[in-house]
């Protein structure tokens, strides 16, 4: 995603779990789990929400209004 001229990674999900006998490793893509990093000069920064409430774009809005 783009963070104004910066560029970033947002993911969607709790992460990697143990799947069932069959399948192995599985993403849990939980929606209410929401992650965006992105890096600056030295600085990395990461945002993560645990709500159904925030969206994307709201995610990079509060990305964006950092400085």
């Amino acid at each position: 995603v783009q963070i104004g001229a910066i560029s970033g990674q947002y993911l969607e999900g709790i992460g990697w779990i143990s799947g069932t006998d069959c399948c192995g490793w599985q993403w849990d893509s939980e929606p209410y789990v929401k992650r965006l990093r992105f890096q600056t000069g030295e600085l990395a920064i990461y945002i993560h929400s645990y709500t159904y409430e925030l969206t994307k774009a709201d995610i990079i809005a509060i990305a964006e209004s950092m400085k």
